[in-house]
């Protein structure tokens, strides 16, 4: 598999607001999503939610199953998308949080 895009995604009421999707990367072209929306898989408060889109590549295929080799810059990229969603979900929930694997707690949450 190839990196295609890394996007940041809205969630609202369960829904992922694929048509309003911010691109954080984009390799090559990404002509985007076909549905402007759909049900998220899990119940989450309101946010951001990253999504990193990859293009299929011969080697899947003969592996018979999907393998990505990431560039070091792909995962950078990807860790600095997840700390614009954090920062971003924090506003639309006016808080942060101490719970779940990625705590987050920016000091204007705490005064």
């Amino acid at each position: 598999m190839r990196l295609k895009a890394i996007l940041l995604i809205p969630r609202r009421e369960g829904i992922l607001r694929l048509s309003q999707a911010e691109t954080v990367i984009a390799i090559g072209s990404w002509e985007g999503f076909k549905a402007r929306e759909i049900s998220a898989f899990r119940p989450t408060p309101d946010g951001w939610a990253v999504a990193v889109v990859f293009q299929g590549s011969p080697i899947d295929e003969k592996a018979g199953c999907n393998l990505w080799f990431p560039q070091a810059g792909e995962i950078q990229d990807i860790l600095k998308a997840m700390d614009r969603s954090d920062y971003l979900t924090a506003e639309v929930l006016g808080r942060g949080w101490s719970r779940g694997p990625r705590p987050y707690l920016p000091l204007w949450t705490l005064m």
